[in-house]
């Protein structure tokens, strides 16, 4: 399925001009980081098009596209965040996940933490403008029904080393207040979008849910600020993890569904910080 009309690229204030040939190699800090955008992003198929096709072209790419190249767990953040129809939230998983838009559009390029470029099409972003009737599109139906409670708060870029890693602080597991968060001896990170990481030890043997994490979480000194004006809302591989969803090793004979999460030893938990 071919396309015109595309995004017109970019030109900072500085003069530069972003287009996809000339971001590939470039170094992360010179090219910047500008919010999520969708208004003004257009495209044409080369002939109209059905909801139902468009679904199956969106489907294809993303069950396709972290077998070329990237990280698994960065191309479900982006896919998670492209359909999202909230802006802010959808920034906040970008964010989370360490992904920067030099140009705002994804379809221009996004970059992860270790520099490696994800680039999503245009079909996978907006409707096409001769898209025909015939259905509810049921990512853009998904979207547009979610309702978030949550504002986001406004992200301010991590520091990050000369090779463009990012710097995350991270809480002693020596401590006494941390003690108080563990529930088990599974490792794993709680990296909040704050750049904060804390190391715990949760239960993996189906007692431990989202909503209990929640809760301990909460009571470590590091989140005081956040007790009583936000709320912590996970996502795991691009995925978000509601409260009643049980945490498991990655080992477990359990199916990764709605109601179970196995989460890989050591592996990274992102939590957004947001105002309730």
């Amino acid at each position: 399925m071919g396309c015109c009309s595309s995004a017109e690229a970019s030109t900072d204030n500085d003069g530069l001009t972003f287009r996809p040939s000339n971001l590939r190699g470039a170094n992360l800090k010179d090219l910047g980081n500008k919010p999520l955008k969708r208004k003004g992003i257009r495209w044409t198929a080369d002939s109209p098009i059905t909801t139902a096709e468009l679904q199956r072209q969106r489907d294809t790419f993303w069950d396709t596209a972290p077998s070329y190249e990237g990280r698994p767990e960065v191309w479900q953040a982006i896919h998670a965040a492209v359909s999202e129809s909230d802006l802010a939230l959808a920034q906040s998983i970008l964010d989370a996940a360490g992904v920067t838009l030099p140009t705002g559009n994804p379809a221009d390029g996004c970059y992860d933490e270790l520099g490696s470029r994800y680039v999503v099409p245009m079909y996978c972003l907006v409707d096409p403008t001769n898209l025909s009737s015939g259905g509810v599109d049921p990512v853009t139906d998904m979207a547009s029904t979610s309702t978030s409670l949550y504002t986001h708060i406004p992200y301010s870029p991590p520091q990050t080393n000369d090779d463009n890693s990012v710097v995350h602080s991270v809480v002693s597991s020596n401590t006494e207040e941390k003690s108080n968060i563990d529930s088990g001896s599974y490792p794993i990170t709680i990296r909040l979008s704050t750049s904060l990481d804390i190391n715990i030890k949760i239960a993996t043997d189906g007692s431990e849910t989202i909503g209990k994490l929640r809760l301990r979480l909460m009571a470590h000194p590091s989140l005081a600020f956040a007790r009583d004006s936000h709320y912590l809302k996970f996502i795991y591989l691009g995925r978000i993890l509601d409260d009643q969803v049980k945490l498991y090793d990655d080992d477990a004979n359990v199916q990764n569904d709605r109601n179970n999460a196995k989460i890989a030893k050591e592996g990274v938990l992102q939590a957004l910080v947001a105002r309730k």
